[in-house]
């Protein structure tokens, strides 16, 4: 078990819709954790709790630019922010072969008045990926697959350029990829992986400068060799 404090005091490039550099970001970070091991040092874990206590902390202006530039995303700086958050993680081989890992995180900021912020970022995300190398005469074969979910991100903006309010929102997702990886000698392998298995269409980010979003990668096959020397 450990807990640990940490004083913040970061200088910004971070400028506001008049073209000045905001103030250095200042706060308190406190955390608290246990890691462990389990099954023999089969299974590794980890759990995280912390609040970070911020001022300064940069925020992006929706719809406004940096003057003189070519639309750079202008940013305000926010005081009493507070951030509680959790991580969860688990790692290991429980059979032999077969590895695993996992995450879950949690993270929420608020302003002094209790609005949250930065809700163009997921406040909570699952990560998962195991694979299995074969046995007996097949033990050159590996495969395996896995899933990444976040929790919804959205903004509401009203830019004086426009007039009316804009909102932008993407729903939760997952993705799931897959994978097999095969072993020719010592030296020489080859992994086929399958991105976005099921074809998701979703936003992977949220732009509030222009008011609009990123799509991620759609399924795609890569095919790649390599060679250990």
């Amino acid at each position: 078990m450990y807990a640990s404090y940490t004083s913040i005091f970061q200088p910004q490039s971070y400028r506001d819709r008049n073209g000045s550099p905001l103030d250095p970001r200042e706060g308190d970070n406190y955390e608290i954790g246990l890691k462990s091991e389990l099954f023999d040092g089969r299974l590794n874990t980890a759990i995280a709790l912390y609040m970070i206590k911020q001022d300064n902390l940069a925020e992006s202006d929706p719809g406004q630019t940096v003057p003189g530039t070519d639309g750079e995303t202008a940013y305000r700086a926010v005081s009493g922010a507070k951030t509680k958050g959790f991580d969860l993680e688990a790692s290991g081989e429980l059979l032999p072969g077969w590895n695993l890992t996992a995450s879950y995180s949690h993270s929420v900021t608020k302003d002094s008045d209790g609005e949250r912020l930065n809700t163009v970022a997921p406040a909570e995300m699952f990560k998962l990926w195991t694979t299995y190398r074969l046995p007996g005469e097949w033990e050159t074969l590996t495969v395996g697959g896995g899933a990444n979910w976040q929790s919804g991100i959205h903004f509401t903006a009203t830019p004086w350029q426009l007039g009316q309010t804009v909102k932008a929102k993407q729903e939760q997702y997952t993705v799931v990829d897959l994978m097999a990886r095969y072993r020719f000698t010592e030296q020489v392998s080859a992994t086929l992986n399958v991105n976005n298995l099921f074809d998701k269409k979703y936003l992977s980010a949220l732009d509030t400068t222009f008011y609009g979003g990123y799509y991620g990668d759609p399924r795609n096959v890569m095919l790649t060799t390599q060679y250990r020397f």
